[in-house]
């Protein structure tokens, strides 16, 4: 097995490709990606923020539908007839996997750029792609651009909250993204298709593709910052990273974050460190609450199974502490918005 998943690779994983060649743009700026399975309840709405974007520059909507078991292949093949000069709808005869249907999209993308919003997200800004590509294309070292993020909830649309770096500011580093100091949720990301043309083949490994595929992306590089709210994100049961236990959501960053460290070597250790305590702390923090097991002694007791010190993940140890330690306390402060979650 090669070390890396190459272009080549990527155009050999089993795809039928659903469009019409003489009407697509020859040479889109932006190619938009969209992972969907199971989606039929959302994938109309990502697929609308897409097509509304306004931008004058061509673009290009790539639909990698999974071999859903519901009607959103269906829903996908009438907004392909409906927007033929758009979307390029890619399926399978079998289910290929989260992993391999994000890279067989990135393969057969051809925009300088790279913009990403899984099936049950959405965009709600209609320049979002205007903006991103105006920044990136005046900042040459710049490989990647996200932007402010809302969070909504199963079938609603209403946001609930808004997900933003503690320290806005225009320009952030690999170790920004190494570290967890910030994150740049995956549809709010435009990022250089260059940079991602070959991957490492460890990152299969992980049980997620975004966070790696970000952190990757600005080896070369630095992320730039949009202070507005261009995309939506959705919680819901049924959704890949949000479905599974905390146990797994552990060890699959914990896995990655083993494999990212060994392939960028010594200099980001420390950063490493940081982002696995902190997905600790939360990985124990979701533990205990599901066991019912609160008080400062049973915070004391998940924290010394760490793998590293838990004092590096700051203000996600500070939260842990108080929600497990003092579960009044933390109500009354996640109330006033004195604490800051992404997730209630």
């Amino acid at each position: 097995m090669s070390d890396y998943i190459s272009h080549e690779d990527m155009m050999n994983i089993p795809a039928t490709e659903v469009c019409d060649t003489s009407k697509l743009a020859s040479n889109p700026v932006v190619s938009v990606i969209m992972m969907t399975y199971n989606h039929e309840t959302y994938i109309a709405q990502a697929i609308e923020g897409v097509v509304r974007q306004q931008c004058n520059f061509p673009i290009e909507l790539l639909i990698g539908e999974d071999c859903s078991t519901d009607r959103t292949r269906g829903i996908c093949v009438e907004y392909q007839k409906r927007y033929p000069k758009l979307i390029r709808l890619i399926t399978a005869e079998t289910n290929v996997g989260m992993h391999k249907n994000t890279f067989r999209l990135l393969g057969r993308s051809k925009g300088r750029y790279v913009a990403i919003c899984e099936g049950d997200d959405y965009w709600c800004d209609k320049r979002k792609l205007e903006k991103q590509v105006r920044m990136l294309d005046s900042h040459p070292g710049m490989n990647l651009c996200f932007s402010r993020v809302g969070v909504c909830q199963g079938h609603s649309e209403k946001v609930i909250t808004e997900w933003y770096p503690r320290r806005e500011k225009q320009c952030y580093a690999l170790e920004d993204f190494i570290s967890g100091r910030v994150t740049g949720v995956t549809c709010t990301v435009c990022f250089n298709r260059e940079v991602v043309s070959t991957l490492p083949s460890f990152i299969e490994a992980g049980a997620m593709t975004d966070w790696p595929l970000l952190v990757l992306a600005l080896v070369t590089g630095y992320a730039g910052y949009i202070p507005e709210m261009l995309a939506v994100y959705r919680m819901h049961p049924n959704g890949a990273w949000s479905s599974a236990t905390p146990e797994r959501r552990y060890d699959g960053f914990k896995t990655i974050n083993r494999l990212l460290r060994m392939h960028l070597g010594t200099k980001y250790y420390g950063c490493f460190d940081t982002s696995l305590a902190k997905a600790y702390c939360i990985y124990a923090e979701k533990s205990c609450v599901e066991g019912g097991k609160y008080g400062l002694f049973a915070a004391m007791t998940a924290l010394n199974q760490c793998p590293v010190s838990p004092w590096r993940a700051g203000r996600t140890l500070v939260a842990f502490l108080i929600h497990i330690g003092l579960p009044r306390i933390y109500a009354g402060l996640l109330a006033a918005k004195v604490i800051r979650r992404m997730q209630h």
